[in-house]
């Protein structure tokens, strides 16, 4: 069960690493706004939230995924927790 959990954690992780490789950046929340009209039309002002992954990130977390992989396979078979 416990060796299930950290596969599973490594393999989320190493995921998400390599997910954020191809990514150079993420719109999380998009929200619009339109101010009332005026003669020229109405103004709509669109505001991004958005989320620009750093180069350590991307990296580290492909290689902590695939430590914590490899250390869940040197668990013993059977843990009493």
């Amino acid at each position: 069960m416990v060796r299930a959990f950290f596969v599973a954690l490594g393999i989320s992780l190493s995921l998400l690493g390599a997910e954020s490789l191809f990514v150079e950046k993420a719109v999380l929340k998009e929200t619009t706004n339109v101010v009332k009209p005026s003669l020229l039309g109405p103004k709509v002002n669109i505001q991004q939230k958005e989320w620009n992954p750093p180069v350590w990130f991307r990296w580290g977390m492909v290689s902590g995924g695939t430590l914590v992989v490899l250390y869940s396979f040197t668990l013993p078979g059977r843990l009493s927790l």
